[in-house]
């Protein structure tokens, strides 16, 4: 069985590049070919894991999706995905020196779990896989206190893995 699978990379504000992609392929794109494409499986990481879930989120109408996520990227202020206050400024000279025992990144992403939480229809993901729209959506990231990439994966009931997943070194 043919599968389409979309992999979506990280890298911050690649994912505003992607989104423009994502809104050709499925509007413009889409409208030209007089259909709109099929995704079986969305993998993405860091940023593109994020832009993947919303997708997924909205497989039920893909172009809408990708225009609102078009919209939420345009619109967006810096403190509403990363803050710096106190707490970071007094990690940052331990986060110079090798971070200590303790994993500190330079910004506070809490944030951006907030806007992730909002704006993701996480019940929407289950209903894709429930009406066969998705076979199986990937997401990770790197766990910031280990350096390892940490994967996430589920799929639609009765869909077998081709290899187990495997946790980074």
């Amino acid at each position: 069985m043919k599968r389409v699978a979309l992999i979506l990379s990280g890298g911050g504000a690649r994912g505003a590049y992607e989104v423009g992609v994502l809104a050709y392929v499925f509007d413009h794109f889409a409208r030209v070919r007089r259909k709109t494409p099929k995704i079986d499986l969305i993998l993405g990481t860091s940023v593109g894991a994020i832009n993947g879930c919303f997708l997924a989120s909205h497989l039920g109408d893909p172009a809408l999706g990708t225009r609102r996520l078009a919209n939420l990227w345009s619109d967006i202020r810096m403190d509403e995905v990363l803050g710096f206050g106190i707490g970071q400024m007094t990690a940052l000279p331990r986060l110079l020196v090798g971070g200590g025992q303790q994993g500190v990144g330079v910004f506070d992403v809490e944030p951006m779990a907030r806007l992730v939480e909002r704006e993701v229809a996480w019940r929407a993901i289950s209903r894709a896989f429930r009406e066969r729209r998705l076979t199986a959506l990937s997401v990770s990231a790197t766990e910031i206190s280990t350096g390892k990439t940490v994967l996430f994966m589920q799929t639609a009931v009765g869909t077998p893995l081709l290899r187990r997943p495997r946790r980074g070194r």
